[in-house]
């Protein structure tokens, strides 16, 4: 009768190229995942801060009311804040002005995908107006916010194209290779793999604690469908590789 000390032997005989491979594998996803990750909240901070100043010129109380109604009516638009003129005038510190003179001032938040192309936005949405306004935003904002996004695209494309690979692999091994590998082998495999993504998911951990502690808002969710689905990859990869064995 074979104990339990001997059958694991049996199982793990052999696999330590299988787990250093997939330890490397989950801890290439693992990076991948946390940059893309941290890339999409950057995109999130940013647009919290990301703001479109209108000024309204020559316009009654009436008229300022509808173009405000217009404004939060408008595609991509979250919220619309006015200033009132004499607060303006405060926070400048002028004195001697009367805000009656100042025309209207409204701050819009606006959605990402506003964000990413501001110049086209308003020249759809505000210039068509009849009202005579003017528009500002930081576009150095914007500039950084297209650049995150096109890096985060970029991520997810590459992802995208692992993922596939690795499917592809699994296929052909499963299909075309002839070998014979009984199920303690493969179960060797799964076993190595199961290690493999708990150590790498441990050292994800250690690192990113401390930054979930100062930022508790944007911590990285450790326990996502993401880190599911890699750990179901790396599973069958180990069970793959553990016939495959041309390594």
């Amino acid at each position: 009768m074979v104990s339990g000390a001997d059958y694991g032997k049996l199982i793990f005989s052999g696999q330590r190229r299988v787990f250093f491979l997939l330890l490397t594998f989950v801890l290439l996803a693992q990076t991948a995942l946390f940059l893309q990750d941290r890339m999409q909240k950057a995109l999130v901070l940013i647009n919290e801060d990301f703001k479109v100043a209108v000024s309204l010129n020559n316009a009654s109380a009436g008229e300022a009311a509808v173009f405000k109604n217009s404004l939060a009516a408008l595609a991509g638009v979250r919220k619309v804040k006015e200033i009132s003129p004499a607060a303006a005038l405060e926070s400048l510190g002028a004195q001697g002005f009367s805000a009656d003179l100042l025309p209207k001032f409204y701050e819009i938040a606006v959605d990402t995908a506003v964000m990413l192309n501001p110049k086209v936005w308003v020249q759809n949405n505000i210039a068509p107006m009849p009202q005579d306004a003017s528009v500002y935003y930081k576009e150095d904002q914007a500039k950084l916010a297209v650049y995150i996004d096109m890096l985060a695209r970029t991520a997810n494309i590459l992802l995208a194209a692992a993922l596939f690979a690795l499917l592809s692999f699994g296929f052909f091994v499963e299909a075309y290779y002839t070998q014979i590998a009984d199920f303690k082998e493969r179960s060797g495999g799964v076993l190595a793999a199961l290690f493999a993504f708990a150590i790498a998911w441990g050292a994800l951990y250690f690192m990113t604690a401390p930054a979930d502690k100062v930022y508790p808002g944007f911590a990285y969710d450790l326990f996502s469908w993401r880190q599911a689905a890699l750990l179901a990859a790396a599973l069958l990869t180990g069970w793959t590789l553990a016939k495959w064995k041309r390594f």
